[in-house]
């Protein structure tokens, strides 16, 4: 598993270094539970394996229409949805997947990445592909699904050019100049500008939206405040990133709601 930090760090040694860095993003990895089952029997205590086996094994779902149900139909992948232990579940099956020390992997529910970092473009993508088929031999034994058409490959570097192909169950993975990863697009020159209007985007929306309230002279600035509280500042994301426009859109924002003759960020 690779946590904020040595992502952070890893991406800040290729750029110092002037390394072409190569993320792979895959994504919708579904687990099947007899495999889930399998390792959890291994670890835990009879009591405790059958409690989750019920949890796990004979459920059904439906589709309802208007007032008509479909027939029941069994769920054979996956945990319950929102489930408390769905995370420690999901990290329990995938404890085991191969690893390399020529590649971090990085791993969010059921989003997956992997890094490498090299001077050589072509070493770089050596390396993501080596990872990646002991990947797949893994996913195959314990029959977990990859949707290939939601991975892409992105190479970071001021460099010109890019990294070489790279395949993922024999499909050639698409190329991007950016990737979306725990809600931060991440662009190829490590810029944030993408990410940051994105945000700024987003967060003028929501300012429209809450316009009438914010900028009401029947409304007291304490409440005008918890309002930007709520809906407003949770949106600009990693604090690390809250700077440039970021603060120019809150410095706005507060000046309308105690100046409400002021005009919208």
């Amino acid at each position: 598993m690779l946590d904020d930090k040595h992502w952070d760090d890893a991406l800040e040694e290729a750029n110092e270094t002037k390394k072409s860095c190569s993320i792979r993003s895959l994504f919708s990895i579904i687990l099947t539970s007899c495999g889930l089952l399998f390792k959890l029997k291994l670890i835990l205590p009879s009591t405790y394996y059958l409690i989750l086996q019920s949890y796990l094994e004979d459920r059904f779902f439906s589709v309802r229409y208007g007032s008509s149900n479909s027939s029941p139909k069994p769920i054979n992948a996956g945990v319950p949805q929102d489930a408390v232990n769905a995370p420690l579940l999901f990290n329990i099956f995938v404890s085991d997947q191969p690893t390399l020390p020529t590649s971090l992997i990085a791993d969010f529910a059921d989003d997956k990445a992997i890094l490498t970092n090299s001077h050589d473009p072509s070493i770089a993508s050596s390396h993501i592909q080596e990872h990646l088929s002991l990947l797949e031999k893994w996913y195959k034994e314990w029959g977990v699904k990859i949707n290939e058409s939601k991975s892409i490959q992105c190479t970071f570097t001021f460099r010109k050019g890019i990294c070489p192909s790279i395949t993922l169950n024999e499909q050639i993975l698409p190329t991007a100049q950016s990737t979306r990863y725990l809600g931060i697009i991440i662009d190829q020159r490590l810029t944030w500008s993408p990410h940051l209007r994105s945000k700024l985007l987003s967060l003028n929306n929501r300012f429209r939206l809450l316009r009438s309230l914010l900028t009401s002279k029947h409304i007291k600035l304490p409440t005008k405040l918890l309002i930007y509280k709520l809906y407003l500042k949770p949106m600009r994301g990693r604090t690390e990133f809250n700077y440039g426009a970021l603060q120019k859109f809150q410095t706005l924002t507060v000046s309308n709601a105690s100046n409400p003759k002021r005009s919208e960020p």
